[in-house]
């Protein structure tokens, strides 16, 4: 619990000394760089913190063991396709569980601090809710949620300039990962 009050700090006293104390785009990006890098090795390195940690660690060994047509077959049953060919993907390059973690943690962390620097007028304030009103956490335990989420923030450009088509798009490969996003 010490770590994520030491994350909390960083996050508060980062973002008043870089977003207001020295308000101009270069502190910001700093900022969101060094947010973006904790956010990142906090989840990567979070051994069995997490609701479901050892279900989605079991799930990555298990399609990690079998054929990319068994992967398709598994998905197929309805535990979602696109995550299954994430993790195989992932799996081929490193098998470890870690690496699969950090590649979530660099994209779904990657995607709410771009959403914060594009859309917030207080970014280090939007980080500091995505942490204490416990989306941060959220991404840890329910990762297939999470990157609905994540999804769902991407594709809202395309909502705001009424740009249907590749908002649905988006939409659709967010609910091959969790139906939540329908």
């Amino acid at each position: 619990m010490l770590i994520y009050y030491a994350l909390i700090a960083v996050v508060i006293g980062g973002g008043w000394y870089c977003c207001e104390k020295n308000n101009n785009k270069k502190y910001l990006i700093l900022y969101l760089s060094i947010v973006g890098i904790l956010l990142t090795l906090m989840s990567t390195f979070r051994y069995s913190m997490g609701y479901d940690y050892f279900n989605y660690k079991d799930m990555f060994s298990y399609i990690n063991a079998i054929t990319f047509d068994e992967v398709i077959a598994f998905g197929n049953k309805g535990n979602y396709l696109l995550y299954s060919f994430l993790n195989k993907m992932i799996g081929s390059i490193n098998s470890s569980y870690i690496f699969f973690l950090f590649i979530c943690g660099v994209f779904m962390n990657g995607v709410a601090i771009w959403f914060s620097y594009k859309y917030s007028k207080m970014p280090w304030i939007s980080m500091f809710l995505y942490i204490t009103l416990q989306f941060f956490a959220h991404s840890m335990n329910f990762i297939r949620q999470s990157f609905v989420v994540s999804f769902i923030m991407l594709a809202y450009p395309f909502l705001i300039k009424r740009k249907i088509i590749p908002y649905m798009i988006i939409i659709i490969i967010a609910s091959s990962f969790h139906l939540s996003a329908l």
